[in-house]
């Protein structure tokens, strides 16, 4: 196993709680494989219950009390175009502690291309749809004595490989390989 695979098992192991035996982690040559060894380890833990509904339905209540708005908010709505730009950190640290959840970072985007540049703040996540995955996977502790679906480990496992690796979410399924598919040793 090279050191960007150990560094996503390390990561999974944090986010689940879990530790997987070395001997595990080196069979798993797919995604699929990493999915099903996780799931074994957490599977006692299945319930009907679903953690991305729960937070989304907390993150959307959240957002209409701190931003006082009445839209519709759905999982394919921008985060850009529904918080304000001029206080937009403020509010989203003011919104991670009242939900006692951690949330992703905002990044800085430059918006320049002159000597004078200007930065704002940006979201690291696209959708509210994209914000409850990532709130999911930052906060699965909290989430993990009432269970978890098997489909919401594999999209917790697939975000972490996406972050650490760097590559596209949509480029990673179960039957892609570490090596051969995705380039990770």
């Amino acid at each position: 196993m090279g050191l960007d695979s150990v560094e996503i098992i390390m990561e999974i192991e944090n986010a689940f709680g879990i530790r997987i035996p070395d001997i595990a982690a080196e069979k798993a040559r797919t995604v699929g494989d990493l999915h099903d060894i996780v799931w074994e380890m957490v599977k006692d833990h299945d319930t009907s219950y679903c953690n991305s509904q729960r937070t989304f339905y907390k993150l959307r209540s959240l957002i209409r009390e701190e931003l006082l708005i009445r839209e519709q908010l759905s999982p394919t709505t921008s985060l850009e175009e529904i918080f304000p730009k001029s206080d937009r950190r403020k509010i989203w640290k003011q919104m991670a502690n009242r939900s006692s959840l951690k949330f992703p970072e905002l990044t800085l985007s430059n918006l320049g291309s002159s000597v004078f540049k200007s930065f704002r703040n940006s979201f690291a996540v696209v959708t509210m749809g994209d914000l409850t995955n990532k709130v999911v996977e930052l906060n699965f502790g909290v989430f993990k004595p009432a269970g978890i679906p098997r489909k919401e480990v594999e999209v917790i496992i697939n975000n972490i490989i996406s972050d650490r690796a760097g590559i596209e979410l949509s480029d990673i399924s179960p039957e892609k390989s570490f090596v051969d598919d995705l380039g990770i040793n």
